[in-house]
C-alpha cells in the first residue's frame, strides 16, 4: 500500500508541477507583453473569485464522500440527489460571482471588455466546475488515479499553450489569461462531464431525496467555514503584514522575504497535499470496515507518513541556507536570506497526517460542527497573533504564529472529546507534538553548520534511517504494502 500512495503522490506531484514550472520559463518571454495593470486586473478578478469559492458546492462535497464510502452500493442514487441540488444552486452561485466581479471592476474595464472577463471567468463555474470537482474526488475514491494524472497534466498543458498564444502571439495582455484560463477549465470540465454522466452512468436525479439533501445540507452548512479557515492561515498573515508596513512597523523588503519563503516551503506542503489525496479515500475505506484491524492500519500509516515528512522536512531545513543561494544566486545581498523564514514553514507543514487522522474520521462520522474548533480556530489564532506580535516583532513575529496555528490545527483534534470517541487507539499527540518542537528547534540551529558538519550529518541521520528500515520497520512497511484497498 505504500508504494501505492508515493507512487501516486508523485505522479501527482509531476503532474501538478511540469505546468508550472512551464509557466515559469514561459514568464520571462511574455513579461515584456504585460504591465502593473494586467497583474492587477488578473489578480485581482481571482482574489475576489477566490474569496466566494468556499460557497460554490454549499459544503456538500463531504456528503459526496460519505455517500460512497458508507452506501457503496446506493451510491449512484445518492449522487443523483446531490447533483439536482448542486445544479440548480450554481445558477445562484454563478449570478452573486458575476454581480461581485461586475461591482468592483465596472469602473476598471470597458462595458464590453468587463462583460467577456465574466462570461470567460464565470461561465465554467456554472456548467462545468461542479463536473471537474466531483470527477476528481470520484477518480481519487476509486483509486484510479490515473484517470486525474492524465488529465491534470494535459490541462496544465493547453493552459501554458493557449497563454502563449494569446499573450505572446496575439498580445491580448491580461484577457489572454483570462482566455487560456477558460480553454483549461473548460477542457476539464468537458472531460469529466463525459467520463461522469456517459461513462459512470452518474446522473442528477428526477425524482430526489428531498429529506436526504435537507439532511446533507445541515452536515454540509459548517464545513464552509472550516473550509474558508486556508484563507485566514495562508493569506492573512501576509495582508497584516502589509497593513503593518502602511503603519511602518515591517519594510517591504522583510515582506518579499517572507512571501518567497513561504512559496518554497508550499512545494513541500504540495507534496504532503498530493500524498492526502492518495491518503484520504484508503482512511475513508479502512473506517467504513470498522474493525480494529482497520483501525490499526491507519495509526501505522498515520506515522510511517509523519515520520517520512518530519524527516523530509528537517533535511530541507538544514540545508535551506545552500539550496536559497543556488536558487538565487544572482541575488546575493537579498532573497538568500529568506531561507531563515522558510525553516519553521517547513516544520509547520508536518501538521498534516495527525490534522487529517482526526479530520477524516470526524467527517465520516459526520462531525462537521465540531470542525470549526480545529479549523476556524486555528485560522482565528493566526490573525490574533499576527495582529498583536507583528508591531514588535515583524516577520518573525508572522513565521512563528504560522507554526503555532498549524501545530494547533494539527494536533488539537487529538484532544476534543467528541473527536476522541471515535479515535480508537492512542496516537500519543502530545509526544508527536514535541517531537516537532525539539527538531525544528535543532534544525535552527544546524542550518548554521559548516557544509561538511551537515554532510556527516545528513549521511548519519540517512544510515540511521537505513538501520531502523532493516531492523524494526522492513516487515511492518511489507505488511502495510500487502493491505489491500476497495477500488
Amino acid at each position: 500500500m505504500l508504494k501505492f500512495i508515493f507512487k501516486n503522490a508523485a505522479l501527482y506531484t509531476i503532474a501538478n508541477q511540469i505546468p508550472m514550472f512551464a509557466n515559469l520559463i514561459l514568464l520571462p518571454i511574455i513579461s515584456k507583453f504585460l504591465n502593473k495593470e494586467d497583474y492587477y486586473i488578473f489578480g485581482t478578478v481571482l482574489a475576489y473569485g477566490g474569496v466566494i469559492s468556499v460557497f460554490s458546492n454549499f459544503g456538500l462535497i463531504p456528503s459526496f464522500q460519505n455517500a460512497f464510502f458508507k452506501e457503496r452500493e446506493n451510491f449512484k442514487s445518492r449522487y443523483g440527489d446531490l447533483m439536482y441540488f448542486l445544479i440548480r444552486y450554481r445558477i445562484l452561485y454563478t449570478a452573486v460571482l458575476a454581480t461581485v466581479i461586475y461591482t468592483f471592476f465596472k469602473d476598471d474595464l470597458t462595458p464590453g471588455r468587463l462583460f467577456a472577463v465574466i462570461f470567460l471567468y464565470v461561465t465554467p463555474s456554472m456548467f462545468l466546475d461542479l463536473y471537474k470537482t466531483l470527477g476528481l474526488r470520484y477518480y481519487q475514491f476509486n483509486h484510479r488515479h490515473s484517470e486525474v494524472h492524465k488529465i491534470t497534466l494535459l490541462s496544465g498543458i493547453i493552459t501554458v499553450i493557449s497563454t502563449f498564444t494569446t499573450v505572446y502571439i496575439l498580445e491580448l495582455h491580461y484577457f489572454g489569461w483570462f482566455i487560456s484560463l477558460f480553454i483549461g477549465n473548460v477542457f476539464q470540465g468537458m472531460y469529466f462531464r463525459y467520463k461522469l454522466r456517459t461513462v459512470e452512468q452518474l446522473l442528477p436525479a428526477k425524482d430526489p431525496d428531498r429529506a436526504y439533501i435537507k439532511s446533507c445540507i445541515r452536515f454540509g452548512l459548517p464545513t464552509i467555514p472550516h473550509n474558508y479557515s486556508s484563507y485566514l492561515l495562508n493569506t492573512a498573515d501576509r495582508l497584516i503584514l502589509d497593513q503593518y508596513k502602511t503603519a511602518g512597523d515591517v519594510q517591504s523588503g522583510d515582506i518579499g522575504l517572507y512571501n518567497v519563503a513561504y512559496g518554497f516551503a508550499g512545494y513541500f506542503d504540495n507534496l504532503n497535499g498530493q500524498i492526502n489525496s492518495v491518503v484520504s479515500p484508503i482512511y475513508f475505506d479502512m473506517f467504513a470496515r470498522n474493525d480494529n484491524k482497520a483501525n490499526h492500519i491507519v495509526r501505522q500509516m498515520t506515522f510511517v507518513w509523519f515520520a517520512i515528512i518530519l524527516a523530509m522536512a528537517f533535511l530541507l531545513s538544514i540545508w535551506s541556507k545552500e539550496i536559497f543561494y543556488l536558487l538565487y544566486i544572482q541575488n546575493t545581498d537579498q532573497l538568500q536570506d529568506a531561507y531563515k523564514y522558510s525553516i519553521f514553514l517547513f516544520m509547520a507543514f508536518t501538521y498534516r497526517p495527525m490534522y487529517v487522522a482526526a479530520v477524516d474520521r470526524a467527517i465520516f462520522n459526520e462531525r462537521s460542527l465540531g470542525l470549526l474548533k480545529i479549523s476556524l480556530a486555528a485560522g482565528i489564532l493566526n490573525v490574533v497573533l499576527n495582529i498583536i506580535f507583528i508591531p514588535f516583532y515583524g516577520v518573525q513575529a508572522a513565521i512563528f504564529a504560522t507554526f503555532l496555528a498549524y501545530m494547533y490545527q494539527g494536533f488539537s483534534g487529538h484532544f476534543f472529546k467528541d473527536f476522541r470517541k471515535y479515535i480508537t487507539l492512542k496516537y500519543y499527540p502530545i509526544v508527536m507534538l514535541l517531537i516537532i518542537f525539539l527538531v525544528s528547534a535543532a534544525a535552527w540551529w544546524i542550518v548554521e553548520f559548516a557544509i561538511l558538519s551537515k554532510v556527516l550529518l545528513t549521511a548519519t541521520l540517512l544510515l540511521g534511517i537505513v538501520i531502523f528500515y532493516y531492523k524494526f520497520g522492513k516487515s511492518f512497511i511489507s505488511n502495510l504494502n500487502h493491505v489491500k484497498h476497495h477500488g
